[in-house]
């Protein structure tokens, strides 16, 4: 019984093994192709997923599938600034706080340079975002904390924690090159 299936997964994965059913049995290739098009479209979702998720492992990180070392993509330039959200799910916020849009700028320019490691890019967000809270207290004469902006920080802090890893390596799959690979096979 678990033949079949294994047969099918087959058949689909090599390459023109549809195209030459299509003169006997016209349907059945078209039919062939359009799941093989559906696995992959469905190959693409998970891709996405997981990249949601942390990647494969677990722990976001770029790498290259034949193991090199990612490269700076020739010709590549950093996107222009553009804040405090997240192209990669259409979320954009107009904080309206200078001190904050200049570390949102600065941690996506972190993201966008080959090679630089996640974790890295997202403690040093985490200190420019607390530096801004102790200047905020330092400002008004606090000796106590400020809590509603360290529970801000808090919030955006978890916010980059658990979605950033598909916009972080959405920017170093622009940024990077990688030794025999082309850039959709990253």
């Amino acid at each position: 019984m678990w033949l079949l299936p294994f047969l099918l997964a087959l058949c689909i994965c090599t390459p023109g093994w549809a195209d030459s059913l299509e003169a006997p049995v016209p349907w059945l290739g078209r039919k062939i192709r359009g799941l093989r098009e559906e696995m992959r479209k469905f190959d693409d979702y998970l891709v996405i997923a997981m990249d949601c998720l942390g990647g494969e492992d677990g722990i976001c990180q770029f790498h290259c599938v034949s193991g090199a070392t990612p490269q700076r993509r020739f010709g590549f330039r950093q996107p222009p600034a553009n804040g405090c959200g997240s192209p990669a799910f259409g979320l954009h916020l107009d904080v309206r706080i200078p001190a904050m849009t200049r570390c949102c700028n600065h941690h996506d320019a972190c993201y966008d340079s080959c090679g630089v490691n996640k974790a890295q890019c997202d403690a040093e967000f985490l200190q420019c975002l607390n530096h801004i809270c102790s200047d905020i207290r330092q400002a008004i004469g606090l000796t106590s904390s400020l809590s509603a902006c360290e529970s801000g920080v808090q919030l955006v802090r978890q916010a980059v924690l658990r979605l950033g890893c598909k916009p972080y390596l959405d920017s170093q799959r622009a940024a990077c090159s990688c030794p025999g690979e082309e850039k959709d096979e990253l």
